[in-house]
């Protein structure tokens, strides 16, 4: 199967300024700093002994993506401030000269923004699925502990696979 696939990027290359740069680093490390904060947060609950609810694991997932994501943006940052050749030429070239910094670059925030996509749309639907569902006297038996063991592990699958497994396809 043959994919045709146009990059825009060679327009705007030679747009971008100083400032987007300051900002795209500034931006990605004021979310890396919050992800620690969440990081730590939810650690130091877990370490206490106490329950980490449901709601709270899904938006650790999604910080664990959004991390990745902000990595990725900083990494591209920084090779584009500090790269030797940055001409468009050689950004649209990246996947043919076997970049292994681009492509790292290109998968990991690919990767990442998708399931940080999906994880946003699971917690929405997780939400919406258990307001209509709650049990009224609040406690859980064994089906429901089973139900929601098996509900976690599709979130799993679709916000870490199926990314993965689209993003891989496209950097063979």
């Amino acid at each position: 199967m043959v994919h045709n696939y146009t990059n825009f990027t060679g327009e705007y290359i030679k747009k971008v300024t100083d400032i987007d740069i300051a900002v795209t680093i500034t931006t990605c490390c004021l979310s890396i700093i919050g992800a620690l904060i969440i990081f730590i947060n939810l650690g130091r609950t877990y370490k206490r002994g106490e329950h980490i609810s449901e709601p709270k694991k899904l938006l650790l997932y999604l910080t664990i993506a959004d991390i990745f994501s902000a990595i990725g943006f900083l990494f591209g940052a920084i090779r584009f401030l500090y790269g030797d050749d940055i001409s468009p030429e050689k950004v649209l070239a990246c996947h043919k000269e076997n970049d292994s910094g681009c492509i790292a670059q290109s998968f990991l925030t690919t990767m990442s923004s998708m399931s940080s996509f999906w994880w946003t749309s699971i917690i929405a639907f997780h939400l919406l699925w258990n307001s209509t569902d709650q049990n009224q006297s609040g406690s859980f038996n064994q089906s429901e502990h089973a139900r929601k063991d098996i509900q976690m592990f599709v979130y799993h699958l679709l916000s870490w696979a199926v990314p993965g497994k689209h993003c891989y396809h496209f950097i063979k």
